[in-house]
């Protein structure tokens, strides 16, 4: 407790401890005004420690005790000295002590260590609820499901349909919901969905880019797996055929070609190929997609990752402007991250390296995923171990903030990019019981649930700041994947 002296107009000119009763006497004889004050809460571990409480990170207060520091005197209460005692009643002190060895109870010791670990757990995010997760599927239909077409509207407003790889993740985030509540309702959205696609786009390979393809082709697994209806199977069993028969080949060193113009070999569509061909492999009971699967991923971990939990985007072929440079382009993007942007894969810089190292966390979550389901295939650890590089990596290079928020990357094609990643993330936590990434999931689920729009509970694309006007459907729906994958439902 600190006492302020102050001049006229409030400016402190001394502060110090003094004895409370000749400071009460000062301050009657000389008629003026006595100050005291906690200094300690303009502090920012105080700030912080008082933000953290108020957005429930540290779940519902019931009780706060408040005390003053008076050293062993007893000023009606019992003295919190230093002396041993018998611990109170409600308190389970064997638990309390846990595998250190034991020691007598000290009130005051005791009470410190209990500050100590509040401070700890209160960094730690909670889980959200069944009720809260529910909300956030039902507020994502009603902003965009177009009930009548089959299909979700791209914009909050307006008819502009989600393009042909955006609808994807929408079916994926709807089979998220499935997952885990099993609902019949939910069940039938997630055949609708697929009809209404189908009605607009019939043709699949009529599209130029295989990364969009396979997408379809890895929700068909799933949808499989939830209706065991034959067409989804077929139709995945069709479209990875189509796309690996006609765009592996060995130029630069193996691969599928990203797009049909044969330019690049990019990671977007090599693990989401391994994912596919993985998942048909168990489901046809065909070991040549398990073959095909291993293939690319050795491929892509040789060529596309630095070793290190890195996943690089694509490799293309050299052309003739290119210089002999080994510097390696960090500053560009294949997939766009802006909703004006009318270039998917603009190429900004003309004499780059033909190896793009930059990396988004599309690729960082297919690998995750690639990896994981290679090690549950084959229980080698030498793919858990990639799995968890990457998901390493990625906290500590894609994330911002002490929460380690996953980093904005914009709408468009970048609006989807986070819910691939933590619905692959999802899978490393709760398959391979690796559990320590479940509190920085939670932390990033908890932070987008916090700043949605209050209005209709809709979260942004950059889920560290309140969401405003304009969210787009993919974006809207990577927030929702990531509430879904990790409520205190989800099965983690």
């Amino acid at each position: 407790m600190g006492t302020f002296l102050k001049q006229k107009g409030g400016q402190v000119v001394a502060a110090c401890d003094v004895d409370k009763e000749h400071l009460a006497k000062a301050v009657q004889e000389n008629r003026r005004i006595g100050q005291t004050g906690s200094w300690q809460r303009s502090l920012a571990i105080f700030r912080k420690a008082a933000k953290i409480v108020r957005n429930g990170l540290i779940g519902d207060v019931t009780r706060v005790e408040v005390g003053l520091p008076d050293g062993n005197r007893n000023s009606g209460n019992e003295a919190r000295s230093m002396t041993p005692s018998d611990p109170p009643p409600e308190l389970d002190y064997d638990m309390w002590i846990g595998p250190s060895q034991m020691m007598p109870y000290i009130q005051l010791r005791t009470l410190l260590a209990a500050c100590l670990l509040t401070s700890v757990l209160a960094t730690s995010a909670r889980a959200l609820t069944p009720a809260e997760a529910d909300t956030a599927f039902r507020s994502l239909n009603q902003v965009y499901w177009d009930a009548a077409t089959k299909f979700f509207r791209k914009e909050e407003t307006g008819a502009t349909k989600a393009d042909f790889w955006l609808e994807a993740q929408l079916w994926d985030t709807v089979m998220d919901q499935y997952d885990r509540t099993h609902s019949e309702t939910v069940k039938q959205q997630v055949n609708d969905l697929y009809d209404g696609f189908m009605a607009r786009y019939p043709d699949w390979t009529t599209n130029k880019y295989n990364d969009d393809i396979m997408w379809w082709t890895i929700g068909c697994t799933r949808a499989y797996q939830i209706t065991k209806a034959d067409r989804y199977l077929k139709q995945a069993k069709t479209s990875f055929d189509f796309v690996y028969n006609t765009f592996c080949d060995t130029n630069l060193g193996g691969g599928i070609w990203w797009t049909s113009d044969r330019r690049s070999k990019n990671s977007c569509i090599e693990s989401p190929a391994v994912i596919a061909a993985v998942r048909l492999s168990d489901l046809l009971n065909d070991a040549s997609y398990f073959d095909k699967a291993r293939s690319l991923y050795a491929w892509q971990k040789t060529t596309l990752t630095d070793g290190n939990g890195k996943v690089f985007d694509s490799l293309r072929l050299p052309r003739a402007r290119d210089t002999n440079t080994t510097a390696f382009s960090t500053n560009t993007s294949t997939k766009t991250t802006a909703s004006t942007s009318t270039n998917r894969f603009a190429n900004r810089n003309r004499n780059r390296s033909p190896l793009s190292t930059f990396s988004l966390t599309y690729n960082q979550g297919t690998y995750i995923g690639a990896s994981v389901l290679l090690y549950l295939k084959t229980r080698n650890p030498i793919y858990l171990a990639e799995a968890k590089k990457a998901a390493d990596w990625t906290k500590a290079n894609l994330c911002t903030g002490t929460n380690q928020i996953l980093k904005s990357e914009n709408q468009g094609d970048g609006g989807a990019f986070k819910g691939i990643f933590v619905r692959y993330m999802k899978l490393l936590v709760r398959d391979c019981g690796c559990k320590e990434y479940l509190p920085w999931m939670q932390a990033n689920a908890e932070t987008a649930w916090r700043n949605r729009r209050a209005s209709d509970n809709i979260m942004g694309y950059d889920w560290s700041v309140p969401a405003d006007r304009g969210i787009q459907s993919q974006s809207a729906s990577s927030a929702v994947s990531l509430v879904l994958c990790f409520s205190d439902d989800a099965k983690n």
